[in-house]
């Protein structure tokens, strides 16, 4: 993510296969990865977000405030990030293509706030399939919290300042 750059605001965006539904079950996806890109783009044109997830014995942060992108990986110090938001965009267009199955869960709290959960499967080029879960608030539409075998993450948005 830092060295071989993966975009690190959500999970989908993690898997670049693509793969697709038949009749009407692929309406249905289409539907649910479509409410999922959403989430993820107006995670990324959000004002300010602080995205922490944690994977293989570290973590990763992502922070956007001010219209700047930083990141850290474990303790090392902050750094501007290098991506911007227009590469992070792109991703969520790649990472779409990826969804192999989306279904709409319950809604859940987190936070407080209610959500709905996303349950999906993306198409790892390295490692095959996936399954992965993102909570999506259902009041104002950002993600907040995802889970998948190798990631745990979480987003908050208030009270977001630049670290640096």
């Amino acid at each position: 993510m830092i060295l071989s750059f993966r975009p690190p605001l959500c999970t989908a965006l993690f898997w670049l296969a693509a793969s697709a539904c038949p009749g009407f079950a692929h309406a249905q996806n289409a539907a649910c990865v479509k409410s999922l890109s959403q989430a993820n783009l107006k995670q990324i044109d959000s004002p300010s977000f602080h995205s922490i997830k944690r994977f293989s014995g570290t973590s990763l942060e992502v922070i956007k405030a001010n219209g700047k992108l930083y990141q850290r990986m474990g303790s090392e110090p902050w750094s501007a990030a290098p991506f911007t938001v227009q590469v992070l965009r792109n991703a969520v267009a790649v990472a779409e293509k990826a969804i192999v199955s989306c279904e709409r869960g319950g809604i859940e709290t987190v936070d407080g706030k209610p959500a709905q959960v996303f349950k999906f499967s993306v198409k790892d080029p390295v490692v095959g399939v996936v399954a992965a879960q993102v909570w999506v608030g259902t009041q104002d539409g950002l993600p907040y919290r995802e889970e998948s075998t190798a990631v745990k993450a979480t987003t908050s948005y208030d009270n977001v300042k630049a670290p640096m």
